[in-house]
C-alpha cells in the first residue's frame, strides 16, 4: 500500500514534512503508543518533528506488514498493521514491535490515514 510505504520511507529519512503530506489528511487523528492524542495534520507533524529531533533521531521503521484490511465503503478501509522500530535512544540496541489500527479514507481522490492508534506489543505475538 502506497501510504504505508511513504510512512516508512519518510520516517526513516526523518522528513516529517514529506511524511505528514504523504500519509495524513488535514483532519487526521493519531494516538501514539503511550496514549498521547494528536488531532489534525499540523499537530501530528509537529509532535513527530519534536521526537525526531530528540530520542527518535536515529530510529528506523521496518517495512510495515498488513495483517488484515477491510473496505467498509469504497472510500473507507480499516487495517491492522505490524512494524518494528529500532534506534530509540532511550533504549539502545532494542527493537520494539507495534500493532497499528488504521482507518484509511479517500478524500479528494487521495488515500490517506484518517485515524491511527499505535500499540507497542510487550510480547511480539
Amino acid at each position: 500500500m502506497v501510504v504505508l510505504k511513504a510512512h516508512e520511507e519518510n520516517w526513516n529519512r526523518h522528513d516529517m514534512d514529506a511524511w505528514a503530506d504523504q500519509i495524513l489528511h488535514e483532519d487526521s487523528d493519531w494516538v501514539n503508543w503511550r496514549g498521547g492524542y494528536w488531532h489534525g495534520k499540523t499537530a501530528i507533524r509537529e509532535g513527530h518533528r519534536a521526537i525526531h529531533k530528540s530520542y527518535y533521531k536515529s530510529t528506523r521503521l521496518s517495512p510495515q506488514r498488513i495483517e488484515d484490511l477491510e473496505f467498509i465503503t469504497p472510500d473507507v478501509a480499516i487495517a491492522h498493521v505490524r512494524s518494528e522500530l529500532s534506534g530509540d535512544e532511550r533504549s539502545p540496541g532494542q527493537t520494539f514491535t507495534y500493532r497499528k489500527t488504521i482507518v484509511f479514507t479517500k478524500q479528494k481522490g487521495l488515500w490517506r490515514i484518517r485515524a491511527l492508534h499505535n500499540t507497542r506489543l510487550l510480547d511480539a505475538e
